[in-house]
């Protein structure tokens, strides 16, 4: 994340006009405040939010831009400024691919699942190199367990870590579904590797419903955590 970061701030230090770096560089915040928990999560969305702002003002009619703009606001919980976002994207460049997985990850937090992942999965035909994306991945096996489908939620998720063992979210839906599926010794072991992977964004997503996760999903998925053996300190406590 830090090279990445370093490499565009040196961009913008040579063309502060550059909307592209700031589209991008929006994106990197919510990685770090969102994805791995290395910078706090408000602080991370409000510099998103500020940079995706400045790439639009610069550019309005980048449908990147456009993209991140949606991705900072649904990230908020602002699911509606986010289609918005999204649809101005798409009329731009219908074949913006941030602005379809955008869109599919939106539609996964507002009860159309299918509908997001087939919305991701279309990105994915426009710039085949998101496949190899964790994060890309990681909403498919989030759209198929808020589905119930347990067992294509643990097929894929098996499959992403076999591929990024570094990866936290992908152990956080493992354990939710192998929970659903009463599949517990396998559920307690894929707890604790998420919780050990990665603990500050274990702490994230679990001990507080994160602004993007709507009430349904996020009940949801601790469910299948409880279900897992995941308990809360207070839980953990009162026994």
């Amino acid at each position: 994340m830090l090279p990445a970061r370093e490499l565009l701030s040196r961009a913008l230090e040579l063309d502060p006009t550059l909307a592209a770096a700031h589209a991008a560089l929006a994106a990197l915040f919510i990685d770090e405040g969102a994805m791995f928990a290395t910078r706090p999560l408000l602080e991370a969305l409000r510099l998103a939010g500020d940079e995706a702002r400045k790439a639009l003002e610069l550019d309005p009619t980048d449908a990147d831009a456009h993209g991140s703009r949606a991705l900072a606001v649904g990230h908020l919980g602002d699911y509606a400024g986010g289609f918005d976002h999204v649809d101005r994207a798409l009329s731009i460049n219908p074949n913006c691919a941030q602005a379809h997985h955008v869109k599919g990850w939106l539609q996964i937090f507002t009860g159309q699942p299918a509908e997001g992942r087939m919305a991701i999965l279309y990105g994915i035909r426009l710039d085949p190199r998101r496949v190899s994306y964790p994060f890309v991945r990681s909403n498919i096996i989030m759209s198929y367990y808020i589905e119930s489908d347990y067992e294509t939620t643990v097929t894929e998720a098996t499959r992403l870590i076999k591929d990024r063992p570094d990866f936290p979210y992908a152990y956080r839906w493992l354990a939710a579904a192998l929970g659903q599926l009463d599949r517990g010794d396998e559920a307690r072991s894929a707890l604790t590797r998420a919780i050990e992977t990665a603990p500050e964004a274990f702490h994230l997503y679990v001990e507080q419903r994160v602004p993007w996760m709507s009430q349904p999903v996020y009940h949801h998925m601790m469910e299948g955590l409880r279900k897992a053996g995941w308990r809360s300190v207070d839980e953990t406590s009162a026994h």
